[in-house]
């Protein structure tokens, strides 16, 4: 939206109770002050549910969630550490879990303790019921911005608006001061016209219209359309023909001609006329406003061309337009082969007018260019292309030139434009994923691979990952600068789209939490999107909700809209300004208690900083869960998009049970996966064939090579169904041998070069190293190894592979020995990141009787306490994420002394979920079942009476 700052408001309205958005909770007697965020739009029943506390020092206490008859449904100890600080006034954010509530109703969290604290009520629903008021809402906005003759009256009571827009007058460009929006010269310059350019919608809380953000306002649209099928909305589908309609008038295919913007912001410097920001008002009083100074802002808008007829125009412009006409085709395709061939064309006839010879610089998006500045333009063209291939292949027709250019397109923007994540000005996560959905169904090779595009779609949301690991409210978006908003809406876009396409949901559990954070479980405790929640934006800054809608939160509201989001402190240093004549008094006091990292959000119009809405936030928002809600779909929409050709690497789940599978025993990995349920296994084991080899082979069988005909039927079979597979390299037979590669080989490269080949192979993210026995004590090969890991992370990390290692490692009752510390101190001093520590808890050949359960969660603790150590100022469930824990089903090899038994399984998985482990395992998927009670460490079974797969059922529900 403009950066133009806007006048605005000053008014005053209670500060919400701890049992709500803004306000700080009751002190306790300690003085110590709490209050809980949560999502307040809900959960789903089946998803990860994360609530945090803020406190204003350590806190002490335990957490309850109630549901709406105040009974207990689910209860815990507050965190020992912090996740993080987030200001001096909350030096300490708790994450509180409470994923085991599933069923569907009314519930809120309280914190007892050093301080009492209780959430605003929020509900666990159903998909259809959490992401369809979302995408509806949003909608609706749309319609609060439409301009034109056909308007809907809606609670806001709009009225039709600037008629003459349908004979407007083209001008020249004019030239602009440089720290403003103001124009330089005494006039504008008439070029041509009239034409025809009403209806469309208002791009922010001003009303101009802007080709390029209603250009991508209904590319999300049509998105959203097309992601739902028979499923989308109708006002939906209205609104999107509503945003085709406006597009194909801006674009004159006749002469050829662009039409980049309808009105001006500022007006002139010497103020011999006023442009929109100048003034305050609803759209409808513009049509009979007669006074000549106001005629550029009201009656007679001035209409701007992107290029002169027929001459080249930006390409970023041309690209997205053009996608946004060939998704039409696409989406008509199915109903209206008229309207979709004549959509097809207004594609073409436009991208195959985009100047990618020479760019003019700065691009052109708008006038002036710094409400809204883009850089990268070659998203764009591979996106038209994208498009306009898909739409060729919906109706029948060759679009295979298109598809080229797309690709090529890509590869130069993988080259060149890569960083940012999808929003207004970085449309390649859409790109990517369409085209690959494109090469799919064209079948022939192109300039660059699916591989390739899935690659950089994982890099954007690894991006978003990154960030929301270290904050303290996991928000994996930029709160400290412009629309953090729309960019974490892209990101849950993002992960909808890519597993719709993949079916991967290695990023679900991200996606939840962006979306929690947008929706109230933020430190101001605010929904980005109005009405959404009980705590949302009240004092927007936009002329037609300030002066129609109320300022207390209550209808009529301007429901659907998306605001900026929290920004830059440093963007409120002067304070704000004053009100524009015109204005209605209003600000929401209080959220300054909250601003930390920072940042800061402000509910009050004046604040364009943080409180305008836009069409590209909202549309994102739009698209974001119309992606989410697709995904509950069990057939589907019509157009679901066809599978990548081959398969690329994906990331696990974050908390992944992956139980060891035998692969020496000669048995299927597919068909021990589809008996017991296990979706993920560990393999065991790569070793070389004897020592001094640099060759690994399945358990060091050279009939059994690195080969997709060993085994890579059941694991691409394993992979389609969701799941996947982790290759263990050495464990006790290869470490008591020397022929763990590590061990075996003196070739750091070749080392490197065998994690490699097993990773291209089977298209597998993780591999495990199981280090013991004699390989702890070979310093040379610890020293190897961990150089081997740096080295094939650092080629990872070129080809885009989500690569994680694990550490399979012994352990004591108290935590890892020397021996084992040495391995991670040796992986921190050759720059190896080690993703998870997995201990194995049993063999612990001490003498003393054990309680397997008890000292497992024993290890882990200190386990945890020397990650620490090593790595400090790490939150500590970041730590426990990277835990891996391993029992032995059963008797273990030491005998009866240490014996897992069947009726812990369960404690075990609700221990580790609870504790926020990483990664759970046993040894080996081929003991579950109970064919040999007695006997100690088999191969082929527990040694302990128990239903067949009774483990493995108990620990299922741990991958999420």
């Amino acid at each position: 939206m403009p950066r133009s700052a806007r006048a605005a408001v000053i008014s005053v309205l209670a500060v919400l109770a701890a049992t709500g958005g803004v306000g700080a909770a009751p002190a306790s007697a300690a003085s110590v002050r709490a209050v809980v965020r949560v999502d307040q739009v809900g959960y789903l029943p089946a998803e990860e549910k994360h609530a945090f506390v803020l406190a204003s020092r350590a806190l002490h206490g335990s957490y309850a969630v109630l549901d709406a008859h105040g009974s207990t449904v689910a209860s815990g100890a507050l965190p020992s550490r912090a996740r993080g600080s987030w200001s001096a006034a909350w030096p300490a954010v708790y994450e509180v879990s409470f994923s085991s509530v599933r069923a569907p109703g009314r519930y809120t969290v309280r914190v007892s303790g050093d301080a009492s604290a209780v959430s605003v009520p929020f509900s666990v629903r159903p998909p259809g019921d959490l992401y369809g008021p979302l995408v509806a809402d949003g909608v609706s906005f749309f319609g609060v911005q439409r301009d034109g003759a056909t308007v809907p009256g809606g609670p806001l009571r709009r009225q039709p608006s600037h008629l003459h827009d349908a004979s407007a007058d083209v001008y020249a460009t004019p030239s602009f001061d440089p720290d403003s929006d103001a124009v330089l010269e005494h006039d504008l310059t008439r070029t041509g016209g009239p034409v025809d350019v009403s209806g469309g919608w208002f791009d922010a809380g001003d009303y101009l219209k802007f080709t390029h953000t209603a250009a991508y306002a209904d590319i999300l649209l049509l998105a959203s359309e097309r992601s739902l099928g028979a499923a989308a909305p109708n006002d939906l589908r209205h609104e999107a023909r509503r945003g085709q309609s406006w597009l194909a008038k801006m674009w004159d295919e006749g002469t050829r001609t662009l039409h980049l913007q309808v009105g001006l912001g500022g007006g002139s410097a010497d103020g011999s006329f006023l442009g929109d920001h100048d003034l305050w008002r609803l759209p409808e009083a513009d049509d009979a406003t007669t006074a000549r100074g106001l005629r550029y802002a009201t009656s007679h808008r001035p209409v701007f061309d992107a290029a002169p007829a027929g001459q080249p125009v930006s390409p970023n412009l041309a690209g997205r337009v053009a996608a946004a006409f060939a998704m039409a085709a696409q989406v008509d395709a199915r109903t209206d082969r008229h309207r979709a061939t004549r959509e097809l064309r207004r594609a073409t006839s436009l991208y195959a007018l985009a100047d990618t010879a020479s760019p003019p610089e700065p691009l052109t998006t708008a006038l002036p260019n710094d409400f809204y500045p883009e850089s990268t333009w070659r998203d764009d063209m591979e996106l038209g292309g994208a498009e306009i291939a898909l739409a060729s292949q919906a109706l029948g027709v060759d679009g295979h030139a298109y598809l080229a250019a797309a690709s090529r397109w890509a590869r130069a923007y993988l080259a060149t434009e890569t960083g940012d994540t999808f929003n207004l000005y970085d449309t390649s996560a859409l790109a990517h994923l369409d085209l690959v959905r494109a090469l799919a169904a064209d079948g022939r090779t192109a300039a660059v691979s699916p591989a390739t595009l899935l690659g950089d779609v994982r890099r954007q949301l690894a991006t978003g990952v990154r960030r929301a690991a270290s904050d303290p409210f996991r928000a994996g978006g930029v709160y400290t600068d412009f629309d953090v908003n729309a960019h974490t809406w892209g990101l849950v876009a993002t992960e909808g789209w890519y597993e719709r396409l993949t079916g991967s949901r290695s990023y679900a559990g991200f996606a939840t939490s962006q979306r929690d954070w947008l929706l109230g479980a933020n430190a101001w405790g605010v929904s980005s999107m109005v009405g959404a929640g009980t705590t949302f934006p009240r004092c927007m800054q936009h002329q037609v909700a300030n002066l129609r809608g109320s300022t207390d939160g209550t209808a009529p509201l301007a429901v659907g809209a998306v605001v900026n989001g929290p920004n830059s402190s440093d963007l409120f240093a002067d304070g704000l300004d004053g009100l524009q004549e015109g204005m209605r008094a209003c600000s929401v006091p209080g959220y300054a208690a909250f601003d930390g990292h920072g940042s800061s959000y402000v509910d009050d119009v004046r604040s364009w900083q943080t409180d305008e809405p836009a069409l590209d936030m909202t549309g994102t928002a739009v698209a974001a869960a119309a992606a989410q809600l697709a995904l509950a779909s069990p057939a589907g929409p019509p157009d679901a998009p066809v599978p990548a050709p081959g398969r690329t690497p994906e990331p696990l789940p974050a908390h992944v049970f992956a139980p060891y599978f035998e692969a020496y025993t000669g048995e299927s990995p597919l068909a021990v996966s589809r008996a017991s349920g296990a979706k993920h296994l560990t393999l065991a084991f790569f070793q070389t064939e004897r020592p001094g080899s640099c060759t690994v082979w399945w358990n060091g069988d050279t009939s059994q090579p690195v080969s997709p005909a060993t085994w890579g039927a059941d694991i691409a079979a394993i992979q389609a169904r969701g799941g996947d597979v982790i290759p263990s390299f050495g464990g006790y037979s290869a470490d008591s041998t020397g022929t763990d590669i590590a061990d075996s080989c003196s070739s750091v490269s070749k080392i490197a070069e065998a994690y490699e080949s097993v990773i291209r192979t089977y298209s597998v993210s993780r591999i495990d190293l199981d280090v013991e026995d004699a390989s702890l004590a070979n310093a040379a090969a610890v020293v190897r190894r961990n150089r081997a890991i740096n080295r094939v992370q650092r080629w990872a990390a070129r080809e885009h592979v989500p690569l994680q290692v694990s550490y399979t490692l012994p352990t004591s009752t108290h935590g890892l020995e020397d021996d084992g510390l040495a391995v991670l101190r040796s992986a921190e001093k050759a720059h190896a990141r080690i993703d998870v520590v997995n201990i194995m808890t049993f063999d612990y050949y001490d003498d003393a009787p054990h309680d397997m359960l008890r000292d497992a969660q024993g290890a882990a603790t200190a386990l945890v306490g020397q990650l620490a150590d090593l790595h400090p100022g790490v939150p500590t469930d970041r730590l426990w994420s990277t835990v891996g824990v391993t029992q032995m089903l059963g008797i273990d090899d030491y005998g009866p002394p240490e014996v897992f038994r069947a009726d812990q399984a369960v404690p075990f998985e609700r221990w580790a979920e609870r504790a926020g482990i990483g990664t759970v395992s046993f040894w080996a998927l081929q003991r579950d079942n109970g064919g040999c009670v007695g006997t100690a460490g088999s191969d082929s079974c527990s040694g302990v009476a128990q239903r067949p797969w009774q483990f493995t059922r108990a620990l299922l529900p741990f991958t999420r």
